[in-house]
């Protein structure tokens, strides 16, 4: 009970006093990464534990993860498994649970956190509740796998329009091609989109990628992304 700061005390002197055990401490990137500009010794040294101590954490999760994901394979002799919780938005740790967890498949929802909770309780009422309330049973579920990450709203082509008029006396905008092109034109299309795509992180530009039905969750999966 109480506010978080009544329940959570940090000891910010022992965390800061504990030891730096990896090259964090040394600051071989970080340093580049801030060379030529005004921070100070001190506060590059604050950073570099900072660093260090998102590392060991890191570090941490994943082998107790492994560790708990292998046992748990023993003794289930399951081959697949279903990993969800907000800990599965850590790619690192799933692209090693993939690799080193013992399953033979791994299926990461794209919603994991609370938001999958309501979408889990919309199917078990519509395939549980539903058949024992009404004559006619409920409708199957989709073939090929889970439910698909893009259950947003789509924009048309007028919608898209209109929106770039409303910024147009701040953006210039260049027709280059559709991304799933549908004829070979199109097509021609496509590839000058991508070089331009390409063109443009190779500048160390910024890309905003808008494409299909927008993803539920807090992925980024390649409909509203940011490159």
């Amino acid at each position: 009970s109480g506010s978080l700061d009544h329940g959570l005390r940090v000891h910010w002197g022992e965390i800061e006093s504990l030891a730096m055990p990896n090259g964090f401490a040394q600051l071989p990137s970080i340093e580049g990464a801030i060379e030529g500009s005004k921070v100070d010794a001190d506060a590059r040294s604050r950073l570099a534990f900072f660093a260090s101590l998102a590392a060991s954490v890191q570090h941490d999760l994943e082998e107790t993860t492994l560790d708990f994901v292998r046992r748990l394979r023993r003794r289930s002799g399951a081959s697949a498994l279903c990993f969800c919780g907000g800990v599965a938005l850590n790619s690192v740790l799933n692209g090693r649970l993939a690799r080193e967890g013992g399953f033979e498949q791994l299926y990461v929802s794209p919603w994991p956190g609370d938001e999958g909770i309501a979408i889990g309780c919309a199917k078990y009422a519509l395939h549980s509740l539903l058949p024992s309330l009404q004559s006619k049973p409920a409708p199957p579920l989709p073939r090929g796998g889970p439910v698909r990450a893009y259950q947003g709203r789509m924009y048309g082509g007028r919608e898209l329009e209109a929106a770039l008029t409303d910024f147009a006396p701040w953006i210039s905008v260049e027709t280059t091609g559709t991304s799933r092109p549908e004829s070979a034109a199109e097509e021609t299309g496509r590839e000058r989109m991508l070089a331009a795509v390409a063109a443009a992180l190779l500048a160390g530009e910024i890309v905003g990628w808008f494409q299909g039905r927008s993803e539920v969750g807090a992925r980024a999966l390649g409909s509203r992304s940011i490159l």
